[in-house]
């Protein structure tokens, strides 16, 4: 799911609907501290031939929920979560400024430019201003994760340093375990109202590498140069994309590579040659990487053994889920539960 925040020149939360009554309730004191405004309320404006495909609170509602969790000159920070799979949900639609959307659990696909992606917790998607997309839930809604709101300023200036041009193109691609992790611990502390640990100083520096880290490629693993041809490319990414979609689907049962590369409507082999060449990694280690995306999902939002967890993902033994965790985030299940307890979270 992708949506955006009411903006114009730089990304700010407080604008009203356009009949004067605001999109979302009164936030609590607690959080609106967080913002400029102290009765900040959200809005969208993402727009469908110029008027917002949520065309009022009570429609909102019923598809989105959105948590405003902070804004500086640079840039705004909000929460969301997928209630209900609604017309307006699946309407075209547009960002107001540019958009780095983190996926923290759940899976949905967006259509934009003739393209259809799967946006899972492996990948980030950054978006201009004025991108048309719509977006559509294979699995149903439930999906949840974090919008960035850049100033455009300050996105152009993030896509030079990274030597990419201001095309006006989405981006969506891997997103490393380190920046993946990084995003719990720093996004999480948000959406917690733990602001007092993180001053604006720090707070935007860390966003804006984030950002930086996505956008360069930093830590992402290597791909092989996609084909020359732009059909045999889109007919690549086609079958690619059918292949993520029927791995999210079940992450416990176990696949076989013929069952994935029918759902795919390929060969074993192709499979394995496109897969890497446009995942960057093998099919078995991006079915890996979800596995253990949803396992720390889960580890630091119930209170479930280790154990309990590894064999519903489909582990083997709690230890093979340990090594897996450890070699995906450098640190093992139990210290990640700790340090994002001692972040000053709450476990369940």
């Amino acid at each position: 799911m992708l949506t955006g925040p009411a903006s114009s020149a730089s990304p700010r939360l407080g604008a009203q609907h356009a009949h004067g009554r605001p999109v979302w309730p009164l936030l609590s004191r607690q959080r609106c501290a967080r913002t400029s405004n102290p009765h900040a309320r959200l809005s969208v404006d993402d727009t469908v031939n110029g008027v917002s495909p949520f065309p009022g609170p009570s429609n909102l509602t019923e598809s989105i929920e959105l948590s405003p969790l902070v804004t500086t000159p640079l840039l705004s920070v909000y929460g969301w979560r997928c209630l209900h799979d609604t017309a307006e949900l699946r309407a075209e639609r547009r960002y107001a400024s540019p958009v780095l959307t983190l996926i923290r659990n759940g899976v949905s696909e967006v259509h934009s430019e003739g393209r259809t992606s799967l946006i899972d917790p492996t990948c980030a998607s950054y978006r201009p201003a004025g991108i048309p997309y719509s977006t559509t839930h294979p699995f149903g809604c439930g999906d949840e994760g974090y919008n960035i709101v850049l100033a455009p300023e300050v996105a152009s200036e993030i896509l030079g340093s990274c030597g990419l041009a201001e095309d006006g193109r989405a981006r969506i691609g891997p997103l490393p375990a380190g920046v993946y992790l990084r995003q719990l611990l720093t996004l999480d502390g948000l959406s917690k109202g733990e602001r007092s640990e993180s001053p604006t100083l720090a707070l935007e520096e860390a966003l804006l590498n984030l950002v930086r880290d996505f956008l360069s490629g930093r830590d992402r693993p290597a791909s092989r140069t996609a084909p020359a041809r732009k059909d045999t490319h889109a007919e690549h990414h086609e079958t690619v994309e059918r292949a993520r979609k029927f791995l999210s689907f079940d992450l416990q049962r176990p696949l076989g590579l013929a069952e994935v590369a029918a759902a795919a409507h390929t060969s074993p082999y192709h499979l394995c040659r496109v897969f890497r060449r446009l995942q960057g990694d093998s099919v078995h280690g991006y079915r890996n990487r979800l596995r253990l995306r949803k396992a720390l999902h889960d580890m630091v939002t119930t209170r479930r053994s280790l154990t309990e967890l590894a064999f519903e993902l489909g582990y083997s033994s709690h230890s093979h889920f340990t090594a897996a965790f450890r070699k995906e985030f450098g640190l093992g299940p139990a210290d990640a539960r700790r340090l994002y307890g001692k972040r000053g979270r709450c476990v369940g």
